[in-house]
């Protein structure tokens, strides 16, 4: 392929993206291979035929296309100007008809198995078989990546029309529909953000896809179709039957077909909540042709339907309808980002089932060539998912296909399935006032895990799926094997039996927190499974726990049921360190228990109001020093246990040897996953024990007899442990708690080959230092993890860490402390106690253990000391810090406090003085960031994190210049962008002597005499002199309040506006041929009223446009104050237009926030009936003006000079994008705009590489402009307009005024640099325009002296404005404002990008002149930008230049839209580069 062969180029959609990863992937397997075998009757000419292929080939892109990705950063799709398809004619006449069949099908699997080759195109194929004189078989196979179903129908319609024109001796007359690319584009614009909230919040929840059911059957045989069909064929009574009930209850028969669908599942599954997979048609009705338009607009998205058995069967289909629509605006949304969104973990599929409603608007046309009619229809497709339900209505009738995938069902199962959905659509044509409980439901659910896997109205999901995943295996394997411990073996039916007669007496006993006191044994599984039957909450003890331990641990947890083992009367009686009474009540378990419930079957299980909440706590560690260190909520355990079968998957074969002590939450978190997963648990006799001091050979026997797999041991292991595992030779899984010693690991591996899982080491979403958050049910990384021996504990953060403690949390502040100070290099581990000082008050005392060799390693106090001060409160802040060769241990691994040393008496240090200069530093820089951002931030917050960006930066720079008299810059602030970084860098300043006159406040000038105008007002003085002003130097600011307006509050409003800001009853006179303001004392507001509530509202709101186009289109006489004027216009009662139109010299875009914020707050002190004051401003702009003329003289001029010339020497003075109309002599200042939108979910990716290269969001989005301008300018060297606020001093902030500023940003893209160094470029640049920001514009243009020609601006053509200026929404009282869209589009520069964040992505306008640029240019300008950010964010280290181009017409533009490193790249593609 040429490059001038080349139509376009684009990128793929978001569905195509992931069937191409799919098709590379599985490119022999024939998939993705779609065919059509029609069988054609009549007088056939099989040239005819071609021709006409040939022609649809040529009127619709899509079957041009191929696909590329070799050396680019992105798959894209090209479409070449032309395509010859492949193409066979075969004559069978005289062929048995028995054997045309058998001929046929072999053909067709030999051409399902012939893979297309994606970078040729057209990726489609063409057959004629010729079986008798009129009769014929066309084959028409293609690849998926193209075409929808939809859309092969418009192609055949397209074909046949060509033909039977064709034959007649005619050319068709078609117009052109419009082309794929164009949908291609309108996918890059949807919002992401919005349908992530969407889908979120649908499937909240829903962890786990919906279990089919389905046997195990014997792989079969694949010498046939690895997919089974059944069939049906609903009367047409049956389907004027659904008819009906769809036209009343205002339903489509798709809708219909789901609800049957979600019926049958949730009847197989037991579960009444479900989801399974729709196929949308994908094409937006909003997207003008869309319908006549051909290539792959289909979707698969979930479907979440909840199945409530009281409702009937036609409000529960009304409900399912309103649902469906709900989610129509988001079918453009990937199902790869929806999997992503749910609460389904990764790897796992969000459903195994499929539903296809085909409704297409198949045209009869299509079937009648003319002297040909298309006698049969066979379409040969292969299914991704376990069961695929396609209907299809026919002449009266709905015809069914089930497909189902022969490994997972027998076909009687895929019969009786397909029996169910026709039984349910026959009631609902017959009888659908049928409550759904009613409704046949073979075969019934097992048990009631559909109450039990429910989600609770708040899309929480419900603690009975912590249970489901429990008893649901005793339910489905209730014969094998659960629990063996030594003589017994307890099967999982047992098991069950015995643990729900222990929850029952909890149930009566209130199930609240329940002391599990058991020893291993088959009572230790039931205990615990009874716990989580009962709703209550698990205190895991061991007996062999001293006294004071277990009794504490049972009053810190209020437990009111101790579980103890009541089998041995010989045992040590555990329960005598237990006080028994007041609400406490012993429950001994064992073969006594049992004996008291002779046979006795299982008791049912409680109803749903017993269920637990989702809120509560499952499991309730402790340890030596805290009793309710770890915490587990019923939701987080669901998921906790799914995690763990996701990546250490056990099956019923396995045997997993429980060796640590019972009582630990991690020990009832691996007992549970062991029973959730259908394993056997081993659990050696109390004497075999490791702690017990067994001998290796009697552990090895144990573990040997019962053929373990895996095996859970205690950290640091006995050797009898490490030495009976390594001759364990079933072993392939070991779990310890990290990290374990070189020596261990060698001997608990090499001899049996096992993986050796230490647990501080967890693989994703794990990480070192990460936890099991209680709070949210998630796996997250830690804010503080104190890291003992690997144990990751839940802390408080170090904000909260000074905060009140409830008493059964008190060691959360030594946590603190022990995870802060974990994060030294020089730390590996540390441990924090309280005692108690020579005055009786409280002090801590910290050991560490040092990251180096010997304890010799260990980092000085005081630099500990100043670690922790600038992170933590100084109260704590230990007193002592003791160096440790190792931390000693207990038996759960965690630190053994008592076998701590104690400190020595001196090894106390004095207090650090709360008034150190480093603390007070911070102090009152967190105060100074708090005034940028509204709250206090952390020390060691980010700069970025908090959302700051370019103009909170020069904020927070100017602030901290002002406040302290240091000169602190941006690079200062950038280098370390936090506010210990910022202490660090002011504290170096202030050393170094770089300290500057403290700011003053801005002086009042002198009003008796002439007032000068700041430098932006005489520039637009001077051109309004010149005859230039016009109707582009005003703003049109317009607005809708739709609800009660109080004109006379608003008209008093204006007034307090116009007293408050003196540039709004300012005028400009001329005096020594230079403008001077003048300030009136008081005006009347330039109010107008229209009232338009006679007309019809359409008529009013055009009416109501034009008054407001018409009044920003006069020209202001700058002699004549005020330089503003407002309209309201009533369309009624409660619906008005406001209208405020101003000069440039009275507004700037940061402006309008304030003069909005004002308004709107007098208004509603007026509306009130309160005093219409506000707090006085420091300054007024005349002040400013006379300021800025004052600072900009002598060297301060001079310096500012310097820099920018010496920028901008030699600099290209026009910067002209292609292609554009030739340039008028005279600018008329026409504009349009255009708009898209930048999603949240590239957002992230942008910010990320934003904090990465220590950049603001404006660097990473300025630089891709700059990529894109270059592109389409062809150059690297130009300078590009960047507006900031102009307002360095703080005075200035809550002022109206004109005090933007443009800065010229001249830009250096040679050579091939990479998104990153162009980065690192463009903040380099940016940062030092930002610090030489106070040249105006007019000042540097008039030093420069460049050509002022009348045909554009001097020195910047194009701009690029990110819009952070602080805006609320304008409120009058209760009514908030919207926009009111006007026609008022006025281009000053040839092209301006204007960006600001919207809804958590970023709105992007393309300002243009339209005396210049046509609007499809823009477009597709705005639209290769997207696409540009998209890639470059994602892939910084590519070649800026070597990126594969978007949306490009290259027929036309291929050198202006591809450089030629592109063009090269594709040549190379194609073997001819």
């Amino acid at each position: 392929m040429r490059p001038d062969q080349i139509e376009r180029i684009c990128r793929l959609t978001p569905l195509q993206d992931g069937m191409f990863f799919e098709a590379l992937r599985k490119q022999d397997s024939g998939e993705t291979i779609y065919q059509l075998c029609l069988r054609l009757e009549g007088a056939l000419s099989p040239s005819l035929l071609r021709e006409s292929w040939r022609a649809v080939i040529r009127r619709h892109p899509i079957l041009r296309t191929s696909f590329h990705y070799e050396r680019l950063d992105l798959p894209v799709q090209v479409v070449s100007d032309d395509a010859e398809p492949e193409w066979q004619e075969s004559d069978w006449r005289g062929t048995p008809a028995e054997e045309i069949e058998q001929r046929l099908n072999a053909m067709l699997d030999e051409d399902r198995t012939r893979p297309f080759e994606l970078g040729r195109a057209p990726l489609m194929r063409l057959a004629v078989v010729r079986v008798a004189d009129e009769a014929w078989w066309l084959v028409w196979s293609y690849h998926h990546l193209l075409l929808d179903g939809w859309s092969t129908y418009l192609v055949l319609d397209d074909v046949f029309g060509w033909y039977r024109e064709l034959a007649a001796g005619r050319l068709p007359e078609r117009g052109a529909p419009r082309p794929f690319w164009e949908y291609v584009a309108w996918t890059q614009r949807q919002d992401l953000g919005r349908a992530e909230s969407f889908w979120s919040e649908r499937l909240a929840g829903f962890t786990e896809p919906t279990p089919i059911g389905g046997e195990a059957v014997d792989p079969p045989v694949r010498n046939g179709p690895e997919f089974g069909e059944v069939h049906a064929t609903l009367p047409p009574e049956v389907f004027t039957g659904l008819e009906a009930l769809a036209r009343t209850r205002r339903l489509t028969l798709g809708t219909v077909v789901q609800a049957a669908w979600a019926l049958t599942l949730s009847r197989y599954s037991g579960r009444e909540d479900v989801v399974f997979g729709s196929v949308v048609s994908g094409r937006p009705p909003e997207f003008a042709g869309v319908d006549d338009m051909v290539g792959l607009f289909i979707n698969v998205l979930p479907v979440r339907a909840r199945v409530a058995g009281d409702t009937s069967l036609a409000d529960w289909l009304t409900g399912l309808q309103a649902q469906l629509a709900d989610g129509r605006e988001y079918d453009y949304s990937p199902l790869a980002h929806v999997q992503r969104w749910s609460e389904v973990p990764r790897g796992t599929a969000l459903f195994e089932s499929l539903v296809v409603y085909i409704n297409y608007p198949v045209r009869p046309s299509w079937t009648d060539g003319g002297t040909v009619r298309v006698a049969d229809l066979r379409v040969i497709q292969q299914p991704h998912y376990p069961l695929h339900l396609t209907v299809v209505p026919d002449q009266r009738r709905l015809r069914m296909a089930l497909g189902y995938d022969p490994v997972r069902f027998r076909r009687d199962t895929a019969e009786r399935v397909r029996d169910l959905v026709v039984e349910i659509l026959t009631i609902a044509a017959t009888d659908p006032e049928r409550r759904l409980g009613e409704l046949p439901g073979w075969p019934e659910p097992v048990g009631r895990a559909a109450a039990d896997d429910g989600v609770t109205t708040t899309g929480v999901p419900s603690p009975g799926r912590s249970l489901d995943r429990l008893t649901g295996q005793c339910l489905r394997t209730p014969d094998a094997p659960a629990i063996i411990c030594g003589d017994l073996t307890l099967t999982y039916g047992e098991l069950d039996r015995r643990a729900e007669r222990v929850a029952d007496e909890l149930r009566r006993s209130g199930a609240g927190p329940v002391a599990v006191m058991l020893g291993p044994s088959a009572e230790l599984a039931v205990g615990l499974l009874a716990v989580v039957k009962a709703g209550g909450t698990i205190l895991p003890l061991d007996p062999d726990d001293g006294g004071e331990r277990i009794g504490a641990a049972v009053a810190a947890a209020g437990a009111t049921v101790v579980l103890c083992d009541g089998s041995h009367a010989d045992s040590p009686a555990a329960t005598d360190q237990v006080t028994v009474g007041g609400d406490l009540r012993l429950l001994r378990l064992g073969e006594r228990e049992a004996a008291e419930h002779p046979g006795a079957g299982p008791t049912p299980g409680g109803s749903a109001a017993d269920a637990p909440s989702a809120t509560r706590w499952a499991v309730l560690g402790h340890d030596a020093q805290e009793p309710a260190a770890s915490l587990i909520r019923y939701d987080a355990l669901a998921g906790l246990l799914h995690w763990m079968g996701e990546h250490f998957p056990l099956s019923a074969d396995d045997r997993v040897a429980h060796l640590r002590s019972p009582g630990s939450a991690e020990s009832v978190r691996d007992i549970f996953w062991t029973m959730s997963s259908g394993a056997a648990l081993v659990l050696p006799p109390r004497a075999a024990r490791p702690s017990a001091g067994v001998s290796p050979a009697v552990l090895e026997e144990i573990l040997v007899e019962n053929e373990a797999t895996v095996a859970v041991i205690p950290g640091s292991p006995p050797g009898s442990v490490a030495s009976a595992l390594g001759r364990c030779r079933s072993l392939r899984l070991v779990f310890v708690p990290g990290p374990v010693p070189t020596a261990s690991r060698l001997e608990l591996t090499q001899g049996t080959g096992a993986d050796l899982v230490e647990e501080y080491r967890f693989p994703h979403p794990v990480p070192q230092s990460s936890f099991w958050h209680a709070g949210t049910g998630e796996l997250v990384a830690a804010p503080l993890v104190a890291r003992r021996r690997g144990h990751a504990r839940v802390l408080p953060s170090a904000a909260d860490a000074d905060g009140p403690v409830p008493a059964r949390n008190a060691g959360a502040r030594q946590w603190a402390v022990e995870a802060v100070l974990a994060g030294h290099p020089g730390v590996r581990d540390a441990a924090v106690t309280v005692g108690t000082g020579p005055s009786g008050e409280q002090r801590l005392t910290a050991y560490v253990v040092p990251a180096g060799e010997s304890v010799q390693d260990m980092p000085d106090a005081a630099e500990l000391e100043e670690f922790l001060m600038l992170r933590l409160p100084a109260r704590l802040v230990p007193s002592a810090f003791v160096p440790l060769a190792a931390m000693p241990t207990a038996r759960d691994g965690q630190p053994d406090v008592a076998a701590l040393p104690a400190p020595e008496e001196d090894g106390g240090r004095e207090a650090v003085p709360a008034a150190s200069p480093a603390a007070v530093m911070i102090e009152v820089l967190t105060g100074i960031w708090a005034q940028v951002f509204d709250r206090a931030p952390g020390v060691d917050e980010d700069f970025f994190d908090l959302g700051g960006h370019s103009l909170l930066a020069i904020k927070l720079v100017s602030r901290i210049r002002s406040a302290l008299g240091v000169d602190f810059t941006l690079n200062d602030l950038f280098g370390d962008p936090t506010v210990i970084g910022t202490a660090h860098a002011v504290m170096a300043a202030l050393r170094s002597g770089a300290t500057l006159e403290p700011e003053r406040a801005i002086p009042r000038c002198d009003r008796t005499g002439p007032i000068p105008a700041s430098f932006a007002q005489e520039r637009l003085w001077i051109m309004d002199r010149l005859g230039g002003a016009a109707r582009h130097d005003n703003i049109l600011l317009p607005c809708r309040l739709r609800g009660p307006v109080d004109v006379p509050a608003f008209r008093a409003a204006l007034a307090a506006v116009m007293e408050r800001h003196e540039l709004l009853r300012t005028r400009l006179d001329e005096r020594d041929g230079r403008p001077v303001q003048v300030v009136h004392g008081s005006l009347e507001p330039p109010l107008a009223f229209s009232d338009l509530s006679s007309l019809p509202l359409p008529e009013a709101e055009s009416r109501a446009r034009t008054m407001l186009e018409e009044d920003s289109a006069g020209r202001f006489d700058l002699s004549v104050a005020p330089l503003f004027k407002v309209r309201v216009v009533r369309l009624d009662d409660d619906d008005h237009v406001i209208g405020i139109c101003l000069h440039h010299l009275a507004i700037d875009g940061w402006s309008t926030g304030v003069l909005f914020r004002d308004l709107g707050e007098l208004y509603q002190r007026f509306a009130d009936g309160r005093e219409g004051t506000l707090a006085p401003l420091s300054a007024q702009y005349a002040d400013f003006a006379a300021w800025q003329r004052r600072r900009l003289t002598g060297e301060p001029l001079d310096e500012l000079l310097k820099y920018w010339v010496g920028r901008l020497r030699d600099a290209p003075e026009m910067l002209e994008l292609q292609p554009g109309r030739p340039r008028p002599a005279e600018r008329s200042h026409r504009g349009g705009r255009c708009d898209v939108d930048l999603t949240p979910d590239v957002l992230r990716i942008v910010r990320d590489l934003a904090r990465q290269e220590g950049g603001t969001l404006f660097m990473v989005l300025f630089a891709a402009f700059a990529v894109l301008v270059a592109r389409r300018a062809g150059r690297r060297d130009f300078v590009i307009g960047v507006p900031v606020a102009g307002r360095s001093h703080p005075d200035l902030e809550n002022l109206v005024g004109f005090f933007v500023n443009t800065l010229p940003v001249r830009l250096d893209l040679s050579g091939e640099p990479t998104f990153r160094r162009l980065l690192q470029h463009v903040r380099r640049v940016h940062l030092g325009a930002l610090a030489h920001e106070d040249l105006p514009f007019e000042r540097l243009v008039s030093e420069l002296g460049p050509d002022r020609a009348t045909d554009r601006v001097p020195l910047v053509q194009v701009a690029f404005n990110f819009q952070n200026a602080p805006f609320a929404p304008l409120r009058f009282g209760e009514v908030e404002a919207t926009l009111f869209e006007t026609d008022h589009e006025v281009a000053r520069f040839d092209l301006v990008a204007e960006l600001y964040e919207w809804e958590g992505g970023v709105h992007c306008m393309f300002h243009y002149s339209a005396d210049l640029f046509e609007p499809a240019f823009v477009g597709q300008f705005a639209d290769e930008y997207l696409d540009l950010v998209r890639r470059l964010a994602a892939e910084p280290d590519g070649l800026v230049f070597a990126t594969a181009d978007g949306d490009v017409n290259v027929s036309a533009q291929v050198r202006q839209a591809l450089d030629t490193s592109s063009v090269n790249r594709l040549r190379a593609l194609q073997g001819q580069g």
